[in-house]
C-alpha cells in the first residue's frame, strides 16, 4: 500500500528527516488521500522565503505525480510547506495546497505561488523572521 516504508523513507531522504508524507482515509470522498509536507527555514528576506517555499511546493507535487498515477485509489493531495521546528516549535505551515491529480499537476507547473493565493497560509510568517532577528541582537551585544 502506497506509501510504503521505503516511499516515507525516499521522500524523507528528498525533502528531509522532519518532512511527512502518510496516507489518510477520505470516507466521504470514497478514496484515500496523500499528505505530503515539507519544512524550511527562512531565508535572508520573506519575499525570497515565499520564493524558496514555492519551489519547494512543486518540488513535492511533482514528486507526487508519478506517485498518484501508480495508486490510483489516491484520490486526493494535499502538499503543504513549513516552517522547520528550529525556527518554530510548534511549526506552522506557509503553503498548504493540493487537490485531485489535475490540480496537483496545475501547481507542478505554476511557476509563480501568487496563482494559488489561497495556498499561503495567514500570518505565515509569524515569529519566523523576529526570532532570527532577536538572535542576531543577542549575538552582536
Amino acid at each position: 500500500m502506497f506509501p510504503s516504508e521505503h516511499d516515507v523513507e525516499e521522500f524523507k531522504a528528498q525533502f528531509g528527516s522532519d518532512s511527512v508524507l502518510h496516507r489518510i482515509p477520505l470516507s466521504h470522498l470514497g478514496c484515500d488521500g496523500l499528505q505530503a509536507a515539507a519544512m524550511i527555514t527562512p531565508a535572508p528576506t520573506k519575499a525570497e522565503t515565499l520564493e524558496i517555499a514555492w519551489t519547494l511546493v512543486r518540488s513535492v507535487a511533482r514528486w507526487v505525480l508519478p506517485q498518484a498515477a501508480d495508486h490510483p485509489t489516491v484520490g486526493r493531495f494535499e502538499i503543504i510547506v513549513g516552517w522547520s521546528q528550529s525556527v518554530r516549535k510548534m511549526q506552522g505551515q506557509i503553503f498548504k495546497t493540493g487537490g485531485d491529480q489535475d490540480t496537483v499537476r496545475a501547481i507542478a507547473a505554476c511557476e509563480n505561488w501568487s496563482q494559488y493565493p489561497s495556498a499561503l497560509q495567514q500570518s505565515w510568517e509569524k515569529d519566523a523572521f523576529d526570532a532570527r532577528v532577536v538572535s542576531k541582537a543577542v549575538a552582536a551585544d
